[in-house]
């Protein structure tokens, strides 16, 4: 029988404590380099760039995708993802800020996925619109970009 996980100490960047299992959190490449560098037993792990409420987000996320690893959980698991992706634009952004943050790969990929799915067929306008983008490009800007696209389509690959 294998030891038991341990307990690990996280501090968001509004000064909250969570702890959680460090099993949990190994889908964290920075969590987890910090795990194996011995760093978690002796500080609070700092989140200076994610807040109390992304972090249990992030945290619920990693659990289910610890847990819920059985292939009969499989399409379980993929609508579970989808409703957890299936969030208005503040919360997307700061999801996929602490993805990023924290080096969460899957995590980061089902975000990337949602915004693709958001903005599929959206015209510029309704993009700026969904995301509270301010859309500064003038009408003669958006033709040359047009054009230049059509001239280099792999300028933008």
């Amino acid at each position: 029988m294998s030891a038991p996980w341990q307990k690990i100490v996280v501090c968001s960047s509004d000064k909250e404590i969570v702890v959680v299992e460090e099993e949990v959190m190994l889908h964290s490449e920075v969590i987890k380099n910090m795990i194996l560098d011995g760093c978690f037993n002796k500080i609070k792990i700092p989140m200076l760039n994610v807040d109390k409420k992304t972090l249990t987000k992030v945290i619920r996320y990693c659990f289910m995708h610890t847990y819920n690893k059985n292939d009969h959980l499989k399409d379980a698991l993929k609508k579970w993802d989808a409703e957890f992706a299936n969030v208005d634009p503040y919360t997307l952004y700061d999801l996929m800020m602490a993805a990023e943050c924290l080096e969460i790969k899957s995590l980061h990929d089902l975000l990337l996925e949602s915004i693709a799915n958001t903005i599929n067929e959206k015209s510029v306008e309704e993009i700026c619109e969904t995301f509270t983008i301010k859309n500064d490009f003038t009408l003669t800007h958006h033709k040359e970009e047009q054009l230049n696209f059509q001239r280099e389509p792999h300028r933008l690959l």
